[in-house]
């Protein structure tokens, strides 16, 4: 899980540094070079591509809280009930000379 968080996170990066709000950033170039789409639907292209992978991010971000929480309980449930099997301390241990 903490890798497909480091991969939004890195992806999300590359992405906002490409475009630019005053219409200066990387994607301008990226629409002179493409004659199929013109300058004002890539930016819309790179719009959506940032608020799809913050959006992923913001869900694998509560994805992996999730999965943390639930992690805990069972860790927790698993030393509980570890502590039920032991045997009692005062019983004697079977081994001669240890009592």
């Amino acid at each position: 899980m903490s890798i497909l968080l480091i991969i939004a996170s890195i992806l999300l990066i590359i992405v906002v540094l490409v475009q630019n709000s005053k219409g200066g950033g990387l994607d301008s170039s990226f629409a002179s070079q493409t004659s199929a789409f013109g300058a004002k639907r890539t930016t819309d292209i790179i719009e959506k591509i940032t608020w799809g992978i913050a959006g992923s991010l913001a869900v694998l971000c509560l994805a992996s809280t999730l999965f943390i929480n639930s992690a805990k309980k069972e860790d927790a449930s698993a030393v509980r009930n570890s502590e039920k099997q032991e045997a009692p301390k005062n019983a004697p241990s079977g081994i001669p000379g240890n009592h």
